[in-house]
């Protein structure tokens, strides 16, 4: 597990990532729980290939998530279901 962020949104929900880089695995591996971690559900499809380094929650709305790769910063703006990159941003 590289990255796990709690939310503000109600007790139980969290989201995590893990970093398989040094296997040689680029996929971007986040997951999101509701039950305290009893199931977890993948958020990544939809993001490029490439290591999660950072993420985060908005903090008056958990429906927009931001998540940083070696590829850009990315933003969803319903739960991880569909992801948009932020353009005009380094990488």
């Amino acid at each position: 597990m590289s990255r796990i962020v709690a939310s503000r949104s109600g007790p139980g929900v969290a989201y995590a990532a893990f970093d398989a880089h040094r296997d040689g695995d680029f996929e971007p591996y986040v997951f999101r729980t509701a039950d305290f971690g009893e199931t977890w559900t993948p958020l990544g499809p939809g993001l490029p290939s490439g290591s999660v380094n950072s993420m985060a929650e908005h903090p008056d709305n958990p429906n927009v998530l931001f998540v940083g790769t070696e590829h850009g910063l990315f933003v969803s703006t319903n739960a991880g279901a569909d992801w948009a990159r932020l353009s005009h941003l380094p990488t």
